[in-house]
């Protein structure tokens, strides 16, 4: 009798997991210490204090993301100190819409991740206080870090192979660099773009804000990537030249937009697009301007009249 009660008992186990996984997140007994949902995705903290960012079919995006700062003279991003432990929920509402969020506070490190339940995106942005008796310079700070040193990872589905990337060109002097389609990792200035056909998979990124720093993205699969996985990607945040920052003194990152659940590549960089101008307070022309040339801006749009400006 024990035995077919523990057969009857095993069975509803296994097919709560199975539905579960099919329809929610997936869940880590051990390591989450708190979640934050969205309607497409949610934002697991761990309990040391990095977050995982799960779709709703149990598909991890992001795994293990951190904060890092960069002093002047290293070679290298240092990961700053963060504790699942030392964070707290705050209430948001700001020019991109309501929701909430997580804010971290340890030692040297504020760290705020702000989501929007009813949107597919969620922003970062870190702060570093110099807690120490002297100046410190710093090049840069990087409100999002995954990379092979904290076991981060980024998936875009199956068949990663087959992933593209939108580079943004630089706008610093030399030679003239056109937006370009790439494969196997991608980099750009302010934002960057990958989607994989395989999957249907999409993942935009960029900095929202300009007001200190610029923002440059990294993404690829290093020689040790796990298959399926790219192991590193960063969003740092330059400050030329470095900022010294006194005793008791802080410096914040620009604001970061990661968008994980978008439909299509073309609709997320325009939801990136509109994000940029609500918290710049950019107004948005309506109808907008064609995109060939604003002297095309109140003619009536052709074949003929587009290669006109063209030429």
């Amino acid at each position: 009798m024990r035995t077919k009660a523990t057969t009857i008992w095993t069975a509803i186990v296994l097919v709560a997991l199975v539905f579960g996984c099919a329809t929610g997140p997936i869940y880590r007994p051990g390591r989450e210490h708190r979640t934050i949902n969205a309607a497409e995705y949610e934002v697991a903290i761990q309990k040391s204090g990095r977050v995982d960012v799960i779709l709703r079919s149990g598909q991890v995006v992001l795994a293990n993301a951190q904060p890092m700062v960069w002093y002047a003279g290293d070679r290298a991003p240092r990961a700053l100190p963060i504790m699942g432990e030392r964070t707290m929920r705050q209430q948001v509402n700001d020019r991109l819409g309501q929701g909430q969020g997580i804010v971290y506070g340890h030692r040297q490190c504020e760290w705020a991740i702000r989501v929007y339940p009813d949107k597919p995106f969620f922003t970062v942005q870190v702060a570093y206080t110099n807690t120490g008796r002297r100046p410190v310079k710093i090049q840069a700070l990087s409100p999002f870090y995954l990379g092979r040193a904290n076991r981060g990872a980024v998936s875009l589905g199956a068949d990663p192979v087959s992933a593209v990337f939108l580079q943004n060109p630089s706008p610093f002097p030399g030679p003239p660099q056109p937006p370009a389609i790439t494969s196997g990792a991608g980099e750009g200035l302010w934002y960057l773009a990958g989607f994989n056909p395989a999957s249907r998979q999409t993942l935009v990124a960029g900095f929202l804000t300009s007001d200190t720093g610029y923002g440059a993205l990294r993404m690829e699969q290093t020689d040790n990537a796990p298959p399926g996985l790219y192991d590193h990607f960063e969003a740092m945040c330059y400050f030329d030249p470095p900022v010294e920052v006194p005793p008791g003194g802080r410096v914040e990152s620009e604001v970061f937009y990661i968008s994980v659940a978008e439909r299509n590549p073309l609709e997320g960089l325009e939801r990136y697009g509109h994000a940029v101008a609500a918290v710049n307070e950019v107004p948005i022309r309506k109808p907008p301007l064609p995109h060939a040339s604003t002297a095309l801006a109140g003619k009536q749009l052709s074949e003929q009249a587009v290669l006109a400006e063209m030429d």
